[in-house]
């Protein structure tokens, strides 16, 4: 019977101490950010994919764009009338630099901030772009910034790294990122699309799996988007459907704090 209940004790103190973790970076973040009560039930995805950005190489990634045909920065294209009138720009998830490789080669004369939580595309990123932008390697969700911006962009797929109500949480992170009349842009893949080398484990999630490496992700669709913006009073400016060299169906969301 002792031994029954030390092994019961030690279980149940083991529980407790995963659940705390899950619970850590929400307990971290700004008072002032509401608290969604459903994020118990997921909230460790975008944890979990941390391990997988630090795992893969910057070739595989590379690799990944170019299949997905997004190497050719076809829907940074689609929104160049919001880079050219904007005065300042947040690129959360910066990877290895696609974006920002774009906006330097078309003469951006925007103020560019970059956040990237991987630590070694952080390193890819400080040695390319540094003179030209502020790069922090910082998770967005446990660090504020000291600014605001004119317009954010959050693109190939950046919000599907986080479960569906930590999308929420980070869409309100983010509109306490932006001016007055600042803009977002968020890009997701359509829903009836399956991502390369991954397997689709409910109707809007997936695992995408490289190198004994997993990633999560959960794709929100246009339906999902509206909600998260309505619920932080965004303006919807448009909703943008492209498709891609490769075939790849996406979308684009742009909206107005």
């Amino acid at each position: 019977m002792i031994f029954r209940h030390n092994t019961n004790s030690y279980f149940l103190t083991s529980l407790l101490a995963i659940y705390l973790q899950a619970k850590k970076s929400i307990l971290e973040m700004p008072k002032e950010l509401s608290y969604y009560p459903e994020v118990e039930e997921d909230i460790a995805i975008n944890d979990c994919n941390a391990h997988f950005y630090e795992e893969i190489s910057i070739e595989i990634i590379k690799d990944l764009a170019i299949k997905g045909g997004l190497n050719t920065c076809c829907d940074v294209e689609l929104v160049q009338e919001f880079i050219n009138n904007s005065t300042s720009i947040l690129e959360m998830g910066a990877g290895y630099g696609r974006v920002l490789q774009y906006l330097l080669s078309h003469d951006c004369k925007a103020d560019i901030t970059a956040v990237e939580r991987s630590s070694h595309l952080c390193q890819k990123l400080l040695a390319d772009y540094s003179e030209r932008v502020s790069i922090h390697n910082i998770d967005i969700r446990n660090n504020d910034l000291k600014k605001k911006f004119d317009l954010i962009l959050w693109l190939w797929s950046g919000i599907s790294d986080f479960s569906f109500a930590e999308q929420k949480i980070m869409l309100k992170k983010l509109y306490l990122l932006l001016n007055e009349n600042g803009i977002i842009i968020l890009d997701t893949l359509e829903c009836d699309q399956v991502p390369f080398k991954s397997e689709m484990i409910s109707k809007k999630s997936c695992c995408l799996k490289i190198e004994n490496n997993k990633f999560f992700g959960c794709i929100p669709g246009q339906e999902e988007i509206d909600e998260y913006a309505q619920n932080l009073n965004f303006k919807t400016i448009q909703h943008i459907k492209y498709e891609t060299k490769t075939k790849r169906k996406r979308s684009l969301h742009i909206f107005m704090k």
